[in-house]
């Protein structure tokens, strides 16, 4: 029976292809009646046929490469200007809305103190009238209880008089022996009457006097009535104001999808260590009773407006981007990464750049910044009235916790970590714990910066 002879390698395979595919040849060069021979082995065939391949192969590279490297850089600048137009144009127009919306607020501010001043000098002149008014009764009643006294002696004397004439009758008859009892008698009677006299002129004229304040007070109550209804007029305009600045107000809140009643329910703090029982105010039936009311009204209308402004200014109506555009909407969508029907509590926000500056959508302080699981890199903000904004995915922080932030304050870049497909930013408004739509919020701020 025949052996099978050795397998052989596989380098022997390969050297064969190459003795078959390049055979030994030979180049015969002539030069001067001189013959020589040049020896063409299968490896020095290899050796030129690798470099000549090796030539023609990075000639075609760097030829495709510089051309597909023109056509980028000439799209990349054509977008560029693009952007850089577009970027100063709406520069130039939030330049003018703000400039705007600073000189609204100007003018309210300086109308607002013009009559909060004139408010305040009516206000006085009202109460120095009022107790003008009281002192002038107070007068009034003394005078009055003198008039009575003056009265009362005066009837006293008449008395004393009839009884002198009867004691003067009865005695006549010893008219001689009580004559000097007689002139005494009769000097006592002209002192009492010239007495009496003094005290009636005296009364005359504290009736005189009486009647002369009772038409000062008449007089002063109606300028105090005439001064009353202009300020119940003006008092009227301001609540007509102040009710205007709560209804642009609570627009603004409920266009974000909130309602008043819930934000306000988180502003106690402004009321803090304060209590005791409810006393509404009656009416003391005082002239300026009814513009007290209207003061009070306005009081309360103007308590509304600053606290519906104070939660405003917590709001996040700005985005979180300069230039930005929609990836991912809030609500339900497909997952990005396994296709399957999720949950999106936030807002995908790409941008143009990519490594676009974060800014802080309302001002706050920063209770998380660091790494939090699919977030990746993520800082949370507090601003407030149970009103929180999250921020993922970025590139890297630049803030730290319990920092506070102001309006619009860079917080860090654009970027992509965490569990995400891409670079950008994934934006979340949260309220008393519960996800909102920011999208909301986003165009409640356009109504807000374009008043």
């Amino acid at each position: 029976m025949k052996e099978n002879g050795p397998r052989r390698p596989w380098r022997v395979h390969a050297r064969n292809f190459v003795q078959r595919l390049f055979p030994e040849r030979q180049v015969v060069l002539r030069a001067e009646g001189r013959v020589t021979y040049v020896r063409l082995t299968p490896r020095i065939q290899v050796y030129f046929f690798a470099v000549v391949f090796l030539a023609l192969g990075w000639t075609t590279f760097s030829s495709v490469n510089f051309l597909r490297h023109n056509a980028i850089v000439s799209d990349k600048d054509r977008r560029i200007a693009e952007i850089v137009a577009e970027k100063d144009r709406r520069i130039s127009q939030s330049r003018e809305a703000y400039q705007v919306l600073l000189d609204q607020f100007r003018k309210g501010k300086r109308v607002n103190e013009t009559l909060t001043d004139n408010l305040e000098g009516h206000t006085s002149v009202i109460r120095d009238l009022t107790l003008e008014n009281k002192a002038l009764q107070q007068q009034l009643e003394i005078a009055s209880a003198k008039i009575n006294q003056t009265e009362l002696e005066r009837q006293k004397i008449l008395a004393a008089r009839e009884d002198l004439k009867s004691r003067l009758n009865g005695v006549q008859q010893t008219e001689l022996a009580v004559k000097d009892e007689n002139r005494s008698l009769q000097s006592e009677l002209e002192t009492r009457f010239t007495e009496l006299e003094g005290m009636v002129a005296e009364r005359d004229q504290v009736m005189f006097e009486a009647n002369r304040m009772r038409r000062h007070i008449t007089e002063l109550e109606s300028r105090l009535a005439s001064l009353q209804d202009q300020q119940v007029e003006t008092v009227q305009r301001l609540n007509d104001q102040a009710n205007a600045l709560i209804d642009d107000a609570s627009r603004v809140i409920e266009l974000t999808g909130l309602s008043v009643s819930e934000v306000l329910g988180q502003e106690t703090s402004m009321f803090a260590d304060q209590g005791g029982p409810f006393v509404a105010t009656q009416p003391d039936g005082l002239p300026a009773d009814k513009l007290k009311a209207n003061l009070n009204d306005l009081d309360l209308r103007v308590d509304q407006w600053s606290r519906l402004q104070d939660v405003i200014r917590r709001l996040p109506l700005a985005p979180p981007l300069n230039y930005y555009y929609v990836t991912a909407k809030y609500g339900k969508r497909r997952d990005p990464i396994n296709k399957k029907w999720a949950m999106h509590y936030g807002l995908d926000l790409g941008s143009t750049f990519k490594r676009a500056s974060i800014l802080a959508s309302a001002p706050g302080v920063v209770t998380y910044a660091g790494w939090r699981g699919n977030y990746g890199k993520l800082v949370e903000i507090d601003h407030g009235a149970g009103i929180k904004t999250r921020y993922g995915h970025m590139h890297s922080i630049t803030v730290k916790k319990g920092q506070k932030i102001k309006f619009q304050e860079k917080i860090g870049l654009l970027g992509n970590t965490g569990r995400s497909t891409g670079a950008h930013l994934h934006y979340e408004v949260v309220v008393k714990d519960k996800p909102k739509n920011p999208s909301d919020f986003i165009k409640a701020g356009r109504y807000v910066f374009q008043e």
